[in-house]
């Protein structure tokens, strides 16, 4: 297993003391030593590591089985920074929002990510008054070869090829059906495109509608296939990066439906699985 250096620039903006920043449940603030970083629930992404550099920055090892891992970790930091990253396919910088983060691809499907941010953790003394404050601001800037931390070794592991588990049918509601319909929150814009992969996967592609009033970081769906006769065919979770209210986004995923023919495929539901 080799060793791969990366050299992460955590850019350090001059900015007052402010509250600190939740970043994915870690308190994000020059000083911090929390590293308990928490991925959203059916997120795309897999935490391998975290640590904290050498110059305060929040370093993670982060992973994608399916897709990009640079797209996966760019849809991540829209939703903190507002903003898409901007650099190359193997590098991405975002900065917005108090928040400045730096990623560098290591290997297919691994990625390293360095988060930072200006922001106080509460502790700071407050600047003397009598115009030393401006002395005080100045002093902290940091030249952009300064901003840079340390190379750090990170060793991602093999990746080992684990099948994800088929999501289950939610059973039908005991209770009768309520007499009006209920407001429909997500929607499945057009038609769904959806292709065999593999004797195993199915492909799917296309366009959700969020209507729910909710924003959501990582939206879960059930995505099921039904034949002509409304019988099903398959289902299996998929999940929509960075879902907005009001937003249409298209998604791109894969399925497991070993049962597959595309010509038997009638119908499909997709139905809210929950996020965050």
């Amino acid at each position: 297993m080799r060793q791969i250096a990366i050299t992460v620039c955590l850019g350090l903006a001059v900015v007052a003391p402010a509250e600190s920043v939740d970043f994915l449940g870690v308190e994000l603030c020059e000083g911090s030593v929390d590293t308990s970083v928490t991925l959203p629930v059916g997120s795309p992404l897999t935490l391998d590591s975290a640590e904290i550099g050498r110059h305060g920055g929040l370093l993670m090892l982060l992973k994608s089985d399916k897709g990009s891992v640079m797209d996966r970790i760019d849809d991540l930091m829209e939703y903190y920074t507002g903003n898409r990253g901007t650099g190359s396919e193997d590098k991405l910088q975002w900065s917005g929002n108090q928040i400045t983060g730096y990623a560098q691809l290591i290997k297919k499907g691994y990625a390293a990510l360095a988060i930072s941010t200006t922001d106080d953790c509460g502790t700071a003394e407050s600047a003397p008054a009598g115009g030393t404050a401006a002395t005080s601001e100045s002093e902290k800037l940091v030249e952009p070869e300064e901003a840079k931390a340390d190379a750090t070794q990170l060793t991602p592991p093999a990746v080992a090829g684990v099948a994800p588990v088929a999501a289950t049918m939610p059973a039908t509601p005991a209770e009768s059906p309520p007499t009006a319909a209920p407001a429909i929150d997500f929607t499945l814009k057009g038609k769904l495109k959806h292709t065999r992969a593999d004797a195993t996967w199915v492909d799917v592609m296309g366009v959700v509608v969020n209507s729910s009033g909710n924003d959501y970081l990582v939206a879960n769906f059930d995505l099921s296939f039904y034949d002509a006769a409304g019988d099903l065919v398959c289902v299996d979770a998929i999940s929509v990066s960075v879902l907005r209210n009001g937003q249409e986004r298209a998604f791109r995923d894969s399925i497991r439906c070993t049962e597959y023919e595309a010509e038997a495929v009638a119908t499909w539901k997709l139905q809210f699985a929950g996020g965050q």
